[in-house]
């Protein structure tokens, strides 16, 4: 490979990986609550304490 080449592959593995951490870090900080079983269990849960 030339050195353009292996310069390119690290930009863009940092670009991939450096997203990923973002949105880890996002999703630990403002976790999904809507979603998934989790979800459902809330939304279960806040029906009946409106009844």
């Amino acid at each position: 490979m030339s050195a353009i080449s292996i310069v390119m592959m690290i930009i863009m593995l940092g670009t991939i990986w450096g997203g990923m951490v973002v949105a880890m870090i996002h999703l630990l900080r403002h976790p999904d609550e809507t979603s998934g079983t989790d979800g459902e269990r809330r939304a279960a849960a806040a029906q009946a304490a409106e009844q």
